[in-house]
């Protein structure tokens, strides 16, 4: 949750110091800051861009990942 932590506040006002017209805001797996970044970015009339970064794991039933050569079977997490 905390990979890419920073303080919104800052980082609009860093933005809007540097005369930046966007800034970005990117969440790892969920989108905790995305309103608090939305509203800090509008009053300092710059665009928010939002982004996500989602994991997605899909397999056909009765799919098992065969292990690397030497290597231990992988997949039972996914089970």
């Amino acid at each position: 949750m905390l990979d890419g932590a920073c303080r919104l506040d800052r980082l609009v006002d860093k933005a809007h110091e540097l005369k930046f017209p966007r800034a970005r805001h990117h969440d790892h797996g969920a989108m905790h800051g995305v309103i608090d970044f939305y509203k800090a970015a509008r009053e300092k009339g710059i665009k928010p861009i939002i982004g996500c970064e989602v994991l997605c794991r899909t397999r056909q039933p009765g799919w098992k990942r065969k292990p690397a050569s030497g290597g231990r079977d992988v997949s039972s997490y996914l089970d």
